[in-house]
């Protein structure tokens, strides 16, 4: 995956279907249908969440919103997996009782924006309501890179810095 440093991965495209289905769900009207197809419609973070809910995305799709844009992530390698399994075991004891060890869940920076990060470590959440993470609860974040370096290095670091995300590894 290529991008310069503000540049996005591309974005994930919608069918004909899953745009009747984003009709049908309330998310979108029928009039924003063409928009959707030809990637011009941003989405909040609401609308993101509930493309799930509707069955048009999965907890398992490689993807994320940024800047109300859907975008396609790249697939998880074996050197990303080792990487982030090893920064588990570090982490995990380290913050026992003072912090959570976040893997790849989103981090809400805006109405528009909810990457995951690899790892985050955010404060301690006690009930599922308010475990939705803030850039106020994140104490920092670690993104592992294998072909998305100028991705993370770029575009994600530059909406990390905006939305006041204290640490970037």
């Amino acid at each position: 995956m290529t991008t310069t440093q503000t540049e996005l991965p591309p974005l994930r495209p919608f069918t004909p279907k899953e745009c009747d289905a984003l009709v049908s769900a309330g998310i979108i009207s029928e009039g924003e249908q063409a928009a959707v197809l030809s990637g011009k419609r941003p989405f909040n973070v609401e609308e993101y969440l509930a493309m799930e809910t509707a069955g048009i995305l999965h907890e398992d799709d490689r993807i994320e919103l940024m800047d109300g844009k859907i975008v396609v992530m790249a697939p998880i390698g074996d050197s990303h997996t080792f990487g982030t399994d090893w920064l588990t075991m570090i982490l995990a004891p380290l913050f026992l009782g003072l912090a959570m060890v976040r893997i790849g869940g989103p981090i809400y920076l805006n109405d528009r924006s909810a990457p995951q990060p690899d790892v985050a470590v955010v404060r301690v959440f006690h009930t599922v309501e308010e475990a939705h993470s803030s850039p106020d609860d994140v104490y920092f974040v670690i993104e592992v890179a294998d072909s998305s370096l100028r991705y993370d290095r770029g575009a994600k670091l530059a909406r990390y810095a905006a939305a006041g995300i204290p640490e970037v590894w």
